[in-house]
């Protein structure tokens, strides 16, 4: 206890070799590890079925930890694609509960997977933001000194929560605080005593997420829950017998062109209607995707929500941007929304500079972009293929081959370039080669810019001579992450 060991690449960062994304990774890292002294060391999880008490801790602390030491990353924003991670794993019926008997070897191992690390991580995030963080720190205070140097289980953490509510003098808000005042404030849901095991065993014991799916008209909210399923359609004979059984507690949070507050509510049942105080032209649900849950909206739902970005997408926050694009993808694959719909949405993103919305729309057209070239359809492959590049060619012409910028401008920069280069965009082909030539030319003594690093490298192995020159750098390179870099390129 108390040694961390680690490879090269996960501790030193060479500002020659090391780009933006290897100096995210490597802090992450960092701050993974040193959160496993307290969730892990000093409290350990009782028996195997529970290590997501350590790992989804870990993966969740390091984001807090890092977001607090370095705010100028601001890796909060980057919490949204191990969420994203989780969901895709998740609603496949091969899925499994993040609590789930492991006594073997083999199930042992198994356990250490996305629902332990990113699902674990994402809960513990919709459970902060339900109890407020006022709420959720002083319980995970209380859980760590009660269990320190010892054992606990899944019941255990959620007792903590449960016991700092009745314990402690909180001016946050939150479910637990009653006074007039609370019953004003946005963090206060349908009732002010709840079981938090009740509501987190459904996270927990039962594999799968929900989706919501909002009818709105007016005032009035009709919700209702059903298992997010891929792979299995509503017409298929098993589809019943897969989503029988199942029903989260689910901590909704919403917004609505008629207010500026987040409302709250626990659905508890498969459905429920929501009364708001005025008539809105939209809602949007998950705000922040704060929440474990897809989204889909009914009727003339998605309309709303795709004229509100047409017209003025700074509406919505960054991360509901990003949110939205991603839900709509998802439910394309679940086929509970067409294509169309989902395109259409991402038509805002010729006018955003934001760098979440922006990867998050290009990673779903490269998607569609590569099944169409693998199932050999030129044509479309062709049409699509310039499509994304003019899409995309006010942002790709402003990057410089540079490592300047803020940190999510520079993995922008990387992805959008990569992307152009993948594309066979012409301007961006010849920058890399020519970085590259004089790199060469050069005999690697010049540095090139560490973000474009593996780009300039990629479109250099292109060349047979420059593919032997790079074997060559591989062998000769004392630096991991350049190795790394060089070992891409190659292949």
């Amino acid at each position: 206890w108390g040694l961390i060991t680690y490879r090269e690449t996960a501790l030193l960062y060479d500002s020659v070799t090391s780009s933006a994304s290897d100096k995210l990774w490597i802090t992450m890292v960092i701050g993974h590890e040193l959160a496993h002294q307290w969730f892990g060391n000093l409290v350990t999880m009782e028996w195997w079925n529970d290590i997501w008490l350590n790992e989804g801790f870990a993966r969740y602390m390091e984001f807090v930890s890092v977001g607090a030491t370095y705010p100028e990353l601001q890796v909060d924003d980057f919490f949204l694609n191990k969420c994203f991670g989780a969901m895709g794993s998740d609603s496949m019926n091969s899925s499994r509960a993040i609590s789930t008997a492991a006594e073997s070897p083999t199930q042992i191992q198994e356990m250490f997977d996305s629902m332990s690390y990113e699902k674990g991580a994402c809960i513990l995030h919709m459970l902060r933001n339900f109890l407020t963080e006022e709420v959720f720190q002083s319980g995970l205070v209380s859980y760590l000194r009660k269990y320190s140097y010892g054992n606990a289980k899944n019941e255990d953490l959620w007792n903590s929560m449960a016991n700092t509510c009745t314990e402690g003098n909180f001016t946050s808000g939150g479910f637990c605080y009653s006074t007039s005042q609370a019953a004003k404030n946005a963090y206060l849901y349908t009732e002010e005593h709840l079981d938090i095991k009740e509501v987190m065993n459904t996270w927990t014991l039962q594999k799968g997420l929900p989706v919501i799916i909002v009818e709105h008209s007016g005032s009035l909210i009709r919700l209702r829950q059903e298992r997010f399923l891929k792979g299995v359609l509503p017409e298929d004979p098993v589809w019943e017998s897969l989503q029988s059984g199942y029903l989260w507690h689910i901590p909704l949070t919403y917004i609505t062109s008629s207010s500026d507050r987040i409302g709250r509510y626990l659905l508890k049942t498969k459905s429920d209607t929501i009364k708001l105080d005025k008539e809105a032209d939209w809602v949007k649900f998950n705000v922040d995707m704060n929440g474990y849950y897809i989204v889909h909206y009914e009727h003339s739902g998605w309309d709303a929500l795709v004229n509100l970005l047409d017209q003025d997408h700074t509406l919505l926050s960054m991360k509901d941007r990003t949110h939205l694009i991603h839900n709509a993808f998802q439910l394309v694959s679940a086929g509970k929304l067409s294509l169309d719909r989902a395109l259409d949405l991402t038509r805002y993103l010729r006018h955003e500079n934001k760098t979440m919305p922006v990867l998050q729309g290009l990673a779903y057209l490269e998607v569609f972009y590569k099944l169409v070239e693998k199932r050999s359809i030129p044509d479309v492959a062709t049409n699509l293929k310039r499509y994304i590049l003019e899409f995309f060619k006010h942002l790709i012409d402003k990057q410089s081959w540079s490592d300047d910028g803020s940190l999510s401008e520079r993995l922008l920069r990387t992805n959008l370039l990569e992307m152009a280069c993948d594309l066979q965009y012409p301007p961006c082909l010849q920058k890399a080669l020519d970085l590259f030539n004089k790199w060469k030319n050069s005999n690697g003594t010049i540095s090139l810019p560490t973000d474009v690093l593996e780009i300039v490298h990629s479109v250099g192995a292109q060349s047979a001579d420059g593919w032997e020159y790079l074997l060559k750098k591989y062998i000769q390179s004392l630096s991991g992450a350049e190795k790394i870099k060089i070992l891409n390129a190659l292949a």
